[in-house]
């Protein structure tokens, strides 16, 4: 599961970025984080993959769920400006355009396995 954040002598995240930027919460949209990608350096915009991924991913295989995950851009920079719009002013909450992304990526995988609607409850849910 990989995390996104800004490697620089400061070692401030995106939402730290904002926060000290001129923008204010009520004020802020893509246009402001493509501006504010573009005044830093891009080779500081790294990856980062925490080990949660194979905890998360272990315990799906082992309830067998399937993971839906976004598709992950080359590099950092390009998957701030495909998917910053994504996340509101804090950098951590989906705005509504990536509600709106995560719902349409989920229903392909949906009909990708064939899935039919079904009222039941999976008896490993049940208490």
């Amino acid at each position: 599961m990989p995390f996104l954040y800004y490697h620089s002598p400061t070692k401030r995240n995106l939402k730290q970025i904002l926060e000290q930027s001129n923008v204010s919460r009520g004020e802020y949209h893509p246009g402001h984080l493509h501006a504010i990608v573009n005044e830093t350096d891009h080779a500081d915009w790294i990856f980062d993959d925490f080990e949660t991924g194979s905890v998360i991913e272990s315990i799906a295989q082992e309830i067998g769920a399937v993971i839906y995950h976004m598709p992950r851009p080359d590099n950092s920079v390009q998957a701030l400006l495909e998917y910053g719009p994504h996340f509101n002013y804090d950098m951590v909450h989906l705005s509504e355009r990536g509600h709106a992304s995560i719902a349409q990526g989920v229903a392909g995988l949906l009909r990708s396995m064939n899935v039919s609607k079904s009222n039941k409850i999976n008896k490993h849910l049940r208490k």
